[in-house]
């Protein structure tokens, strides 16, 4: 029979390593640091409600709009509305929900290799064309890597596919 103790001591135990791991996520000598939250990690935003990254913005990153279909275009903005300049690029990930959670879609694309520097209170756009990604009806979310003060996190928006 588990007791309280072990569950408590659990729960510490996991948020202790939750912890450590945000610890661990430093700037090195002058490089940034990409952090990949999604491998092997629960996700916090199912588990304890939606967390709030860097000066309080829930999402950088918006769509057009929230349905498409599998020949529509997407217009991805990602809006800086900090006080320091925000990096991206071209590339993104694809993830689509299934019974197990968000799974990643493998993309057969190339993407350029282009910093995108972003300027306070300035927006940036990127177009991706759906008809190349073979998407079938499901929910899905587009993500991508946003560097703000040294600190490079994933940012997504969801949207569905009807078709």
């Amino acid at each position: 029979m588990i007791t309280m103790k072990r569950v408590v001591l659990v729960m510490l135990l996991l948020f202790g390593m939750v912890f450590a791991y945000q610890v661990l996520i430093t700037q090195e000598e002058g490089t940034l640091k990409e952090v990949d939250l999604r491998k092997d990690t629960i996700d916090l935003n199912e588990t304890l409600g939606p967390m709030v990254p860097v000066e309080n913005i829930s999402h950088i990153i918006r769509l057009d709009r929230q349905t498409y279909s599998p020949g529509d275009t997407m217009t991805l903005t990602v809006t800086n509305s900090m006080n320091s300049t925000l990096t991206t690029r071209y590339d993104f990930r694809i993830y689509r929900r299934g019974n197990e959670g968000w799974i990643e879609v493998q993309l057969n694309l190339a993407f350029p290799d282009v910093l995108i520097e972003v300027r306070p209170g300035e927006s940036w756009e990127e177009r991706i064309d759906l008809s190349e990604l073979g998407l079938k009806p499901g929910k899905y979310r587009v993500e991508k890597t946003i560097c703000a003060n040294g600190l490079c996190f994933p940012d997504w928006a969801e949207f569905e596919v009807k078709g």
